[in-house]
Parts: C-alpha cells; sequence; structure tokens
C-alpha cells in the first residue's frame, strides 16, 4: 500500500508542476 500512496504522491507533485508550468506558458504568450 505504501507504494501506491507514494505513486499517487508523485503523481500530484507532477500535475501541480505542470499546471505552474502551463501557466507561465501562458502568461508569456500575452
Amino acid at each position: 500500500m505504501q507504494t501506491a500512496r507514494s505513486t499517487v504522491l508523485n503523481g500530484i507533485v507532477i500535475l501541480s508542476e505542470a499546471k505552474d508550468l502551463l501557466s507561465s506558458i501562458a502568461s508569456n504568450m500575452d
């Protein structure tokens, strides 16, 4: 169970980083 939990946590971190990256790209395009 611990590995599945860490996988979920890693996925959340990756998604939040991707969201920050996309928002910075979007603001650069303005």
